[in-house]
């Protein structure tokens, strides 16, 4: 397992509750927790086919970035 470096940041407050490392939201107390308000609701992060069928036309896997510039 690689290891990361934990943020100095304030955590971002009221995502779902799967989106935090459940290792670090284990770690929190009592009042951290409440502080966060994690939501219980999960969400779901599949993509809708017609933005699929939207984005296939531009075919952007075949591009190449130079230098700030897009090539096809």
């Amino acid at each position: 397992m690689t290891s990361l470096n934990e943020s100095t940041r304030s955590p971002v407050k009221a995502l779902p509750a799967d989106f935090y490392s459940q290792d670090w939201y284990q770690a929190q107390n009592d009042f951290m927790k409440r502080q966060i308000k994690a939501a219980k609701s999960q969400v779901s992060l599949e993509i809708p086919s017609d933005y699929w069928k939207l984005a296939e036309k531009y075919n952007l896997s075949a591009c190449q970035v130079v230098r700030g510039h897009m090539s096809l």
